[in-house]
């Protein structure tokens, strides 16, 4: 299992093998946080970051579907998008909300 998630590294990134421990670890140190309300906010944080940082991989097989023939084309290409989306979840749930619109209070 670890070999398909090294696969998907961009070959110009150092230590592969520790990158995807080290994201799998934090995915996970993500998932607890957000199950603690008070560390929810952190976490989410934390998450959004991971996302990102995880972006080259996701870009990098879109650029290369030959190296994936395993993955439609079209998944890969939508996984982009499918991120953006992820990042508004994963804020949206982890993140206080700020009122748009103050209500009046009581007269």
């Amino acid at each position: 299992m670890l070999h398909a998630f090294v696969s998907i590294i961009p070959p110009g990134l150092p230590w592969p093998e520790a990158a995807v421990l080290i994201s799998g670890l934090f995915e996970l140190l993500g998932a607890v946080g957000i199950l603690l309300p008070r560390y929810r906010s952190l976490a989410g944080w934390g998450l959004v970051a991971l996302t990102i940082c995880v972006t080259p991989a996701n870009v990098y097989m879109w650029l290369h579907p030959e190296l994936f023939p395993m993955v439609p084309e079209w998944v890969l290409l939508w996984r982009l998008p499918f991120q953006v989306f992820l990042l508004f979840c994963i804020i949206a749930s982890t993140q206080r909300r700020i009122p748009l619109l103050s209500t009046p209070g009581p007269s």
